[in-house]
């Protein structure tokens, strides 16, 4: 089924040994990726942007790390596509934007006024990116002009419609 989906050209699927171990482990991380989000292990790593005409920092992208309960850093090439096919890209989309928003929250009172870029997920126009993103300046108070969304081309293209929809009530709201 992992295979049908990630290929979703309509073709007939032959069932084989090397499939049925990737599946195995895709079901394997999905069901770590879980535990992750109950044990809030996902946070957020930034890199700085700089505006180099004024030699400043002015902001920061925000990157998904996973820190595993035993130290070790697992990168987003490794769980983000499983956690986008199996709708877990919510939970981790949530925790990081609550994370990331503390964070520029704080610093943005001891006086820094850096803006906070972050990427969403195509999954996330059917997974309520809104009310995540509204919730995590609630409880921040990081006010909505700090915030940037970067929107990959495949957002886009795949949703066209709901794209233009999130985009204009986000920027109403600040963003």
């Amino acid at each position: 089924l992992f295979e049908a989906r990630r290929r979703g050209d309509g073709l007939p699927v032959v069932a084989e040994v090397r499939i049925s171990e990737q599946s195995r482990h895709r079901l394997q991380v999905a069901s770590d990726i879980r535990k992750g989000i109950a044990a809030q292990e996902f946070e957020p790593f930034f890199q700085p942007v700089i505006d180099i005409e004024q030699g400043m920092t002015v902001g920061a992208e925000t990157l998904v790390r996973w820190r595993r309960a035993d130290g070790s850093i697992v990168m987003p090439a490794e769980f983000i596509a499983i956690a986008e096919e199996s709708e877990l890209i919510r939970g981790i989309t949530d925790q990081m934007t609550h994370k990331a928003c503390m964070h520029f929250a704080q610093w943005n009172r001891e006086g820094r006024h850096l803006r906070l870029a972050f990427n969403v997920s195509a999954r996330l126009l059917q997974a309520g990116f809104q009310d995540i993103v509204l919730s995590a300046l609630e409880r921040s108070g990081l006010p909505p002009d700090m915030l940037e969304m970067e929107i990959t081309e495949t957002v886009l293209i795949g949703n066209h419609d709901d794209a233009g929809k999130l985009l204009t009530r986000l920027q109403e709201i600040g963003l």
